[in-house]
């Protein structure tokens, strides 16, 4: 009987630790799950604010950028936003870092923010001070031509006109890059518009030389009457630039032209036409293009040749 009442009493001890192990491993479980919904809750809160702050941070770049903000001034905050994007926790039920990690990523959030403002302002300071530049090297380019008195200057100086009212009146960066593409542009037209004013000179000079030749240079004249009309009306560097080309064309087939009346002229009269042309084209020799002319009647073969050199 003493055995079986140790016996049950042993049991009993027993059950009781199996139930006070079983509650306290209960309240554990219940503690751990308590905590982790309150981390969970935590994490999920300061992820929305690092969103949040994310989402208003690119709203802001958006709106530097409709202002006409250069990439490279937005570079160096796009940078720091993608290591943020990129430093993202992994996911897992429970991270004790990602708290953290989104409290920190709002805060640089609202950091770079911070900054746009500033970048916007140096930007406009920066364009607008280009675009200021811009127009005095246009005005001094107008000048040149002014003088002169020739090729469209009118609808340049109309341009320039324009772009110095659009330039009082500019506020954000993208108006000020406009005036500065408008004046480059026509800057480029102006230089573009000087060779070919020189090289029209050239082949009417050219033209009244072998006049003076007596070569047959009504084409030529025709022809230089039509580069002139195009010359006073054209407004944009590729104009010029394909007016140009056209020149030149046309200048070598003049040299073609002095060729084939060589017969006509006389060796002394084509010397003395390509000594003059020389001095008004600067014209030096060299083997390329090849002109070869054979005397008819004769053995003897006659080979002229010379390219135009301009500096």
């Amino acid at each position: 009987a003493r055995a079986r009442k140790k016996q049950q009493k042993q049991l009993s001890r027993k059950h009781t630790l199996v139930l006070v192990g079983s509650i306290i491993c209960l309240l554990l479980i219940f503690a751990l799950i308590s905590t982790a919904l309150l981390n969970h809750n935590g994490e999920a809160s300061a992820q929305q604010q690092a969103q949040q702050s994310e989402t208003q941070l690119n709203s802001q770049l958006q709106q530097a950028r409709a202002l006409g903000v250069p990439a490279s001034y937005l570079q160096l905050v796009l940078t720091q936003e993608q290591q943020l994007v990129h430093a993202q926790p992994v996911f897992a039920p429970v991270n004790p870092f990602a708290t953290g990690y989104y409290t920190r990523a709002a805060q640089q959030y609202r950091a770079l923010q911070q900054q746009i403002p500033g970048i916007i302002a140096t930007a406009t300071s920066a364009l607008q001070t280009q675009a200021q530049q811009n127009m005095q090297a246009f005005q001094t380019a107008i000048s040149k031509w002014d003088a002169h008195g020739v090729g469209n200057s009118r609808y340049f100086s109309q341009q320039f006109s324009q772009d110095q009212l659009a330039l009082s009146s500019a506020h954000y960066p993208r108006d000020y890059s406009a005036i500065s593409q408008n004046a480059q542009q026509s800057i480029s037209a102006l230089q573009a518009m000087g060779i070919v004013y020189s090289q029209l000179n050239d082949l009417k000079t050219t033209i009244s030389r072998m006049g003076m030749a007596h070569i047959d240079v009504t084409a030529l004249q025709s022809q230089y009457a039509n580069d002139l009309q195009a010359f006073n009306s054209a407004t944009s560097t590729t104009t010029f630039q394909n007016l140009g080309s056209q020149i030149d064309a046309q200048y070598e087939q003049a040299v073609v032209a002095s060729i084939q009346a060589f017969p006509y002229v006389g060796v002394t009269k084509l010397n003395e036409l390509q000594q003059q042309i020389s001095c008004s084209r600067q014209i030096t020799p060299t083997i390329l293009p090849t002109m070869q002319y054979t005397r008819p009647m004769s053995k003897c073969s006659i080979t002229i040749i010379f390219r135009e050199n301009r500096c």
